[in-house]
């Protein structure tokens, strides 16, 4: 992320291919918030994900767009590889961690991406990262760089 001199903030992401977008809103919380007991495991990730996904396009987007999922890692530890081990769990409950934060963000373009009559495009994107952006982690920074943007992103007017 980039210093933009016209908002005044770091907002700025260049992607890969050049094109500009800035990060309009960033939403922010704890993956874990609200599990009431026992560890999770890839049901209850899965049905979070699913979840986090259906809320962020319900919550952050309009104009017909849906929020893009970066897929997160799946790990059998919660901070460090082998904690788990020294707790007793049955095979069809194994521990299965996601990254501890889940981040929405809606990034912008001054110009469309595929439709050349709208005025500007957006896309809206999930992810979930070890700890609270900012900054965003570099591996998923380069990934937001390296998406389709023409393919992904949403055509907008400006009225």
């Amino acid at each position: 992320m980039e210093f933009d001199r016209v908002y005044r903030l770091t907002s700025q992401l260049k992607l890969s291919d050049g094109r500009v977008t800035n990060l309009r809103l960033l939403n922010q919380q704890q993956t874990y918030w609200g599990l009431l007991g026992g560890l999770p495991n890839a049901k209850t990730n899965t049905q979070l994900i699913e979840y986090a996904l259906k809320k962020a396009t319900e919550q952050h987007c309009f104009h017909g767009e849906s929020a893009h999922l970066l897929a997160p890692c799946r790990r059998d530890f919660e901070i460090e590889p082998g904690d788990m081990e020294s707790l007793q769990v049955s095979e069809n409950r194994t521990p299965e961690w996601l990254p501890r934060v889940q981040c929405v963000g809606k990034f912008e373009s001054l110009k469309p991406a595929s439709d050349a009559s709208k005025v500007y495009s957006l896309m809206t994107i999930l992810w979930f990262q070890d700890d609270y952006a900012m900054p965003i982690a570099k591996e998923i920074e380069a990934t937001i760089q390296n998406l389709n943007w023409n393919r992904l992103a949403t055509d907008v007017d400006a009225d």
